[in-house]
Protein backbone atom coordinates (compact mmCIF):
# COMPACT_ATOMS: atom_id res chain seq x y z
CA UNK A 1 0.00 0.00 0.00
CA UNK A 2 0.98 3.79 -0.98
CA UNK A 3 0.85 6.58 1.82
CA UNK A 4 -0.94 8.68 -0.85
CA UNK A 5 -4.11 6.02 -0.43
CA UNK A 6 -4.80 7.75 3.00
CA UNK A 7 -3.82 11.59 2.25
CA UNK A 8 -7.33 11.90 3.71
CA UNK A 9 -6.23 10.43 7.27
CA UNK A 10 -3.84 13.69 7.49
CA UNK A 11 -6.84 16.08 6.64
CA UNK A 12 -8.49 18.19 9.04
CA UNK A 13 -11.92 17.80 9.85
CA UNK A 14 -14.71 19.29 12.19
CA UNK A 15 -16.52 17.51 14.44
CA UNK A 16 -19.17 20.32 15.28
CA UNK A 17 -17.25 23.56 15.90
CA UNK A 18 -14.12 21.92 16.97
CA UNK A 19 -11.57 21.25 14.33
CA UNK A 20 -9.01 18.50 14.49
CA UNK A 21 -5.55 18.80 12.81
CA UNK A 22 -6.02 15.21 11.04
CA UNK A 23 -8.39 12.05 11.60
CA UNK A 24 -6.18 10.41 14.07
CA UNK A 25 -7.19 9.01 17.16
CA UNK A 26 -5.98 7.73 19.99
CA UNK A 27 -8.71 6.17 21.30
CA UNK A 28 -9.53 5.59 24.71
CA UNK A 29 -7.15 3.22 26.21
CA UNK A 30 -6.58 2.33 30.36
CA UNK A 31 -3.39 2.90 31.69
CA UNK A 32 -3.91 2.94 35.37
CA UNK A 33 -1.85 5.99 35.77
CA UNK A 34 -4.21 7.51 37.88
CA UNK A 35 -3.01 8.29 41.29
CA UNK A 36 -4.43 6.14 44.62
CA UNK A 37 -7.69 8.41 44.77
CA UNK A 38 -8.30 8.96 41.13
CA UNK A 39 -6.24 12.43 40.64
CA UNK A 40 -4.47 12.47 37.59
CA UNK A 41 -0.64 11.92 37.78
CA UNK A 42 2.83 13.17 35.79
CA UNK A 43 2.88 10.46 34.57
CA UNK A 44 -0.45 10.86 32.72
CA UNK A 45 0.32 14.41 31.49
CA UNK A 46 3.77 12.48 29.67
CA UNK A 47 1.77 9.85 28.13
CA UNK A 48 -0.90 12.07 26.59
CA UNK A 49 1.54 14.64 25.89
CA UNK A 50 3.52 12.07 24.17
CA UNK A 51 0.42 10.96 22.02
CA UNK A 52 -0.05 14.19 21.01
CA UNK A 53 3.43 14.91 20.02
CA UNK A 54 3.26 11.82 18.21
CA UNK A 55 0.40 13.49 15.59
CA UNK A 56 -3.27 12.22 17.28
CA UNK A 57 -5.96 14.87 16.42
CA UNK A 58 -8.19 13.81 19.17
CA UNK A 59 -6.74 11.86 22.13
CA UNK A 60 -9.78 10.07 24.47
CA UNK A 61 -9.01 9.77 28.41
CA UNK A 62 -10.85 6.18 29.30
CA UNK A 63 -13.23 5.58 31.90
CA UNK A 64 -13.25 9.03 33.95
CA UNK A 65 -15.58 8.47 36.87
CA UNK A 66 -18.61 10.92 37.31
CA UNK A 67 -19.92 9.45 40.42
CA UNK A 68 -18.22 7.05 43.13
CA UNK A 69 -21.37 6.55 45.37
CA UNK A 70 -21.65 2.73 44.27
CA UNK A 71 -17.83 2.15 44.10
CA UNK A 72 -14.96 2.89 42.29
CA UNK A 73 -11.69 1.71 40.50
CA UNK A 74 -8.28 1.90 41.74
CA UNK A 75 -6.13 3.95 39.08
CA UNK A 76 -9.10 5.81 37.43
CA UNK A 77 -9.37 9.18 36.86
CA UNK A 78 -12.08 11.22 38.56
CA UNK A 79 -13.83 14.11 38.06
CA UNK A 80 -16.47 14.11 40.83
CA UNK A 81 -15.17 16.86 42.80
CA UNK A 82 -13.40 19.66 42.27
CA UNK A 83 -10.14 18.83 43.56
CA UNK A 84 -9.27 16.69 40.53
CA UNK A 85 -9.56 19.78 38.11
CA UNK A 86 -5.41 20.92 38.42
CA UNK A 87 -4.67 17.76 37.04
CA UNK A 88 -7.15 17.56 34.33
CA UNK A 89 -6.10 20.88 33.34
CA UNK A 90 -2.55 19.90 33.22
CA UNK A 91 -3.54 16.92 31.04
CA UNK A 92 -5.16 19.19 29.16
CA UNK A 93 -2.81 22.20 28.49
CA UNK A 94 -0.15 19.52 27.65
CA UNK A 95 -2.03 18.19 24.92
CA UNK A 96 -3.07 21.54 23.64
CA UNK A 97 0.32 22.55 23.14
CA UNK A 98 0.93 20.24 20.75
CA UNK A 99 -2.56 21.12 18.91
CA UNK A 100 -4.63 18.14 19.35
CA UNK A 101 -8.01 17.99 21.12
CA UNK A 102 -9.11 15.95 24.29
CA UNK A 103 -12.05 14.25 25.34
CA UNK A 104 -13.27 11.93 28.13
CA UNK A 105 -14.65 8.43 29.05
CA UNK A 106 -17.09 8.91 31.46
CA UNK A 107 -18.17 5.80 33.72
CA UNK A 108 -20.32 5.52 36.47
CA UNK A 109 -17.95 3.62 37.85
CA UNK A 110 -20.32 0.31 39.02
CA UNK A 111 -19.73 -3.06 37.14
CA UNK A 112 -20.14 -6.49 38.26
CA UNK A 113 -23.59 -6.76 40.38
CA UNK A 114 -24.27 -3.15 39.20
CA UNK A 115 -27.99 -3.82 39.27
CA UNK A 116 -28.13 -5.29 42.50
CA UNK A 117 -25.84 -2.33 43.75
CA UNK A 118 -28.59 0.21 42.24
CA UNK A 119 -31.38 -1.41 44.06
CA UNK A 120 -29.52 -1.75 47.27
CA UNK A 121 -29.21 2.61 46.96
CA UNK A 122 -32.54 3.22 45.98
CA UNK A 123 -34.23 0.18 48.50
CA UNK A 124 -35.61 -1.33 46.00
CA UNK A 125 -36.43 -5.24 46.76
Amino acid sequence: MEMDQFTRLFESIFIGRMNLKNRIVFPAVGTRFAGITGEATQLDVDHYSARAMGGAGLIIIPWVQVDTKLGRKVGRHRIDSDEYIRGMHDIIEAVHLNDSKIAIQLSRSIGKGSLRLIRKAKGIS
